[in-house]
């Protein structure tokens, strides 16, 4: 076993050592089953592995035979290293660390250069030419702020805190729902309003009108404000994404009588029967926001939502003060004063609460929500992040050489995976055949094993096992059968091991 993995194992074996046992004892009524012990992946199914969580696709079939020559040159360690260096410099996990930002901010996923598998594969054997959507690209100054934030392996605080934009006119085809970004074409920004061509904005580090992807259109765009909601919406999405604060309401009817919930979100003197009726809500008084039930969520809404209050979908010439405010796990409070959205943004990358959600996020995207973050764990990745500067890529190039990333839970051997995983994807050959497309089961799929990678990235994109924030699209919703979860899990498990055969 390369020296990489036997490190690995040691270092799982140390972690094992170190659990405790349950203070009560076994059950005796349950007959006790062994536990599997973990076990070192293959290099090759690494690689799959490797490649799927940072690019999304799977290896070149070049990289198999590097990585054969490393294998006989006892050079493991070093391919590996090299091809993580690789892979986060490339467009395509750019693109999908842009798809995760979109997925936490609940956003739709935009377009970006997107050709697919299964066009590529019959390219060669029918007139299939690209349609426009295929070769459109969205440009927005959220997205260009990210993958400016991921190219240059800069601060992840600077995706709050950031400066520096891109900003992109609104295209002249109004079809291209995607694009369009005036917030910065105004006086205040220094970009003539007329102005029908991108244009770099950098603002002073100092301007606090201004944080990162927070004060972008598209932003602003998905979380519209209104004078009843009075900016909340955009503080609730704040705390979500990067304080890991799920911001559930805290007022629940279980009698299924919604008439008290209404009346505390619509006041009014005839209470939720105004809803529709035509009278201002303005002018009424607003229990929703001190009532004491509401207030467990609005305390700390309000202040940040009055950090919004000049914001608009053209920037404003003035900072509107607020407050970071909230209360610690500990039950400390914390109560931060700012001048605007811009200090409100340094103010959270400050707190450990933030650190904490950041690694949490990280962890998730590519150790799988299915490994448990103990508190301990939890601490020596929030070490790293800070000793790495923050920087994601090489957060992530630590995060890919742990135990828990090189290592899976389960004795399944590969033959017993791919019989469950074949069994699933019989399942599509029913509609598919009909198509004239390649048996799924009958490996390499299509024939070759370039065009069995491809039919796995197209697999793996059309269920949504990607990781990305697409809906799944296959099967259609119109078809006989439909993967159960156990069916998913299966292949999304698959996948994680990098999609092996027998």
């Amino acid at each position: 076993m390369p020296s990489r993995f036997l490190a690995l194992a040691a270092a799982l074996a140390v972690l094992a050592a170190c659990t405790p046992r349950h203070a009560a004892g076994p059950d005796p009524k349950i007959k006790p089953q062994p536990k599997p012990e973990p076990v070192a992946m293959s290099p090759v199914s690494y690689l799959r592995k490797l490649s799927f969580h940072i690019r999304g696709q799977t290896p070149e079939r070049a990289e198999y035979a590097e990585l054969t020559r490393a294998i006989e040159q006892n050079q493991v360690d070093q391919f590996f290293k090299e091809k993580t260096t690789h892979y986060l410099k490339s467009r395509e996990h750019i693109d999908k660390m842009s798809f995760r930002i979109e997925e936490l901010l609940h956003l739709r996923a935009t377009p970006v250069p997107y050709h697919s598998p299964l066009l590529d594969l019959y390219k060669a054997e029918g007139p299939l030419a690209p349609t426009a959507f295929d070769e459109y690209i969205a440009r927005n100054s959220l997205n260009e702020l990210v993958r400016q934030v991921v190219a240059q392996n800069q601060s992840w605080d600077t995706l709050l805190t950031g400066k520096s934009y891109r900003a992109f006119p609104l295209a002249e085809n109004i079809n291209a729902l995607h694009t369009g970004d005036f917030l910065f074409f105004s006086d205040a920004a220094g970009v003539p309003s007329q102005s029908q061509t991108e244009a770099p904005v950098v603002f002073a580090a100092d301007d606090t009108r201004v944080a990162g992807i927070l004060t972008t259109g598209r932003f602003f765009g998905r979380y519209v404000n209104t004078a009843l909601n009075q900016n909340r919406k955009r503080a609730a999405a704040i705390f979500r994404t990067f304080l890991c604060d799920d911001m559930k309401a805290v007022v629940v009817d279980e009698s299924g009588n919604q008439n008290e919930i209404l009346d505390k979100v619509f006041p009014g003197p005839g209470g939720n029967s105004l809803i529709g009726g035509g009278q201002a809500k303005s002018s009424m008084p607003d229990p929703h926001g001190t009532d004491p039930a509401c207030m467990k969520c609005h305390y700390k809404l309000d202040p940040m939502g009055k950090t919004f209050q000049e914001s608009g979908m053209i920037l404003a010439p003035l900072a509107s003060p607020g407050a970071l405010v909230y209360t610690r796990a500990n039950g400390g409070k914390v109560n931060i004063p700012v001048a605007g959205v811009g200090q409100l943004a340094q103010a959270i990358t400050e707190q450990p609460e933030y650190v904490n959600c950041q690694v949490g996020h990280f962890w998730r995207w590519y150790i799988g929500e299915d490994k448990p973050l103990t508190p301990v764990v939890a601490a020596e990745l929030a070490a790293k992040f800070e000793e790495v500067k923050r920087q994601p890529n090489d957060f992530i190039a630590y995060l890919v050489s742990r135990p828990e990333f090189g290592f899976v839970a389960s004795q399944e051997s590969n033959a017993e995976l791919v019989t469950a995983v074949k069994r699933v994807l019989k399942n599509c050959n029913g509609c598919h055949a009909l198509e004239g497309v390649p048996s799924f089961t009958d490996w390499p799929i299509g024939g070759t094993e370039s065009r069995h990678q491809k039919m796995l990235g197209f697999i793996r994109n059309s269920l949504a096992l990607d990781g990305s924030s697409k809906p799944r699209w296959m099967p259609p919703k119109n078809s006989s059968w439909q993967p159960s979860p156990a069916d998913l899990a299966t292949l999304q498990r698959w996948f994680d091991m990098g999609a092996p055969n027998e």
